[in-house]
């Protein structure tokens, strides 16, 4: 009897421990996705700041050859 007792404790420890670990992965998964996201996104906001550059350039030099 103690043992299954024992048996029943330690497969609630296994399974709450298992739900935390997946928990665990769910949170590092959206994290990277998160880091990816924002990666992608100082890429276009670099991009950005290219156009707004080129932009600027060209409109000084065809300021400049009028």
């Amino acid at each position: 009897m103690a043992n299954n007792k024992i048996a029943k404790v330690n497969g609630n420890k296994a399974l709450t421990y298992i739900s935390k670990t997946l928990d665990n992965i769910k949170v590092i998964d959206t994290a990277s996705k998160t880091i990816k996201f924002l990666s992608y996104l100082k890429i276009a906001v670099g991009a950005a700041a290219a156009a707004i550059v080129v932009y600027q350039l060209y409109s000084v030099i065809k300021s400049e050859m009028k």
